[in-house]
């Protein structure tokens, strides 16, 4: 008994910790009757009327679910006319039992009145009873588990309906023992409780005010009652933590400030730097030049921190210097056929030839000729003549020939064409023969497509060869 009422008030002091918890106090009439089996006629058995009271705890779980343990001092028994040897015409237990019922609540209308609807468990000790048997009384009952005996613990289950009024609650009330609280001495049959009755009951506290979400924010001030939420937010989900409640909140996965409806400031241009500190807020730029592009001073295309020549307008190809002049003839090497020897614009920024190189040159061409007419082979002569081609050359290194062949028109053309290419050649491979690199030399044969005279004149059947730089 004493472990009964102090796991009850152990419960309590748990319970009523939340905050929401409600204290009862309840008392009521009842019915209890004990089912049982022959040989009893049943017109004889009579129910026994008693009283309950005690202590009430509702503890809910939601706006409709409660469970509520309570403690309470109940009367059951029966009675018969049957007097007989074998078992008690009346039977008056007193115990103390613990219900632990989980209860339904449906509000009617607007106001505090709900509509009750609940069932559970109870847990019984004896504490006191009287019977009378063949007509004599006792009132110190044997308890154990033996035949005329009864025991300690009962046990069984509950039902309720009834209405809530605000404090105030009445509730009709039903529970059926499941197990034999008394072993008759005569026969085996079965002894268990039931009773019918009613219950009003007050509570003591109000409770605190309710909090569904249990965010700290009292329902009727949290304007989302069912999500957790902030008291900045006034009770409502705030995921990015802006404290712009998620269902105001324009970007609720980003903070953000409430001027832009709880979005980040925005940064129009996608450079990371948002328009409220960002100089160029329509054009990228960098954060170091608070949010404008690369300075770019000279205005060539190539910004200052590429350009190696940043204060002179250049091309990106350069690095944003200009074109180079590498022989400083005041010619760019873009446009400068010799970049690597000053001369003139006149000759495209190639050194002009002297007079008297050329002349040396036209001088040994002319003395270039083949073993015959049509032949591709050069006479002793004309490798002495270029032998002193080799040796200018050789003396400029950054001098390049040109080697023309032409010959006398009559006969085909295309013969014409393939045979002063074929001597032009074999002047270019004589020469590089002697040491002169091929792409200093360009050939080109004519056929009789450049006569120097008229008809058929063995003047037109001649070598060209042309110093220059480029």
């Amino acid at each position: 008994m004493k472990r009964l009422a102090l796991t009850l008030v152990l419960l309590s002091t748990i319970i009523y910790s939340e905050a929401q918890t409600r204290v009862a106090i309840l008392g009521g009439v009842h019915s209890s009757r004990v089912n049982t089996e022959d040989p009893f006629p049943k017109d004889n058995f009579d129910g026994r009327t008693g009283l309950h009271a005690g202590l009430l705890l509702d503890v809910p779980f939601s706006e409709r679910f409660s469970l509520q343990p309570s403690l309470q001092f109940v009367h059951k028994g029966w009675t018969t006319d049957a007097v007989n040897t074998f078992a008690p015409e009346e039977q008056k237990v007193n115990y103390l039992e613990l219900p632990l019922n989980f209860v339904f609540k449906a509000p009617l209308g607007t106001g505090n009145t709900k509509f009750l609807l609940g069932a559970g468990p109870y847990v019984s000790a004896m504490i006191s009873g009287k019977e009378v048997m063949g007509g004599v009384e006792n009132d110190d009952l044997d308890k154990g588990d033996g035949p005329g005996q009864y025991k300690g613990f009962d046990y069984g289950f509950n039902a309720l309906a009834g209405f809530e009024f605000g404090r105030v609650f009445i509730t009709a009330n039903y529970s059926q023992g499941l197990n034999d609280f008394y072993r008759s001495t005569g026969y085996m049959g079965d002894y268990r409780h039931r009773v019918f009755g009613g219950t009003i009951g007050f509570f003591l506290n109000r409770g605190a005010p309710r909090d569904r979400d249990k965010d700290g924010v009292i329902d009727k001030e949290d304007e989302c009652p069912d999500e957790p939420g902030t008291a900045l937010t006034k009770g409502c989900p705030d995921r990015d933590g802006d404290g712009i409640a998620d269902k105001d909140d324009q970007c609720p996965d980003q903070a953000g400030t409430a001027k832009y409806n709880g979005c980040p400031i925005p940064d129009s241009d996608g450079d990371g730097v948002n328009d409220e500190m960002d100089k160029c807020p329509d054009v990228p730029g960098l954060a170091k030049y608070e949010g404008c592009p690369i300075p770019d001073s000279d205005g060539d295309g190539v910004n200052d921190e590429e350009d190696k020549c940043p204060s002179v307008a250049g091309l990106a190809r350069y690095d944003g210097c200009p074109i180079p002049d590498t022989d400083n003839d005041g010619i760019n090497d873009e446009e400068d056929r010799c970049p690597s020897l000053a001369g003139t614009a006149a000759n495209n920024g190639c050194p002009e030839v002297s007079p008297k190189l050329g002349e040396r040159v036209t001088g040994s061409a002319r003395r270039v000729t083949f073993t015959n007419n049509t032949g591709t082979t050069l006479t002793a002569a004309s490798q002495r003549a270029l032998d002193e081609v080799v040796g200018i050359m050789n003396e400029n290194p950054d001098i390049r020939l040109t080697v023309n062949a032409h010959t006398v028109s009559g006969g085909d053309e295309d013969m014409n064409m393939e045979n002063t290419q074929a001597r032009a050649d074999v002047v270019k491979a004589y020469l590089v023969e002697k040491g002169i690199a091929e792409t200093r030399i360009t050939t080109q044969g004519f056929g009789s497509s450049q006569p120097i005279a008229t008809g058929t004149s063995t003047r037109n059947r001649r070598v060209d060869l042309t110093l220059g730089y480029q």
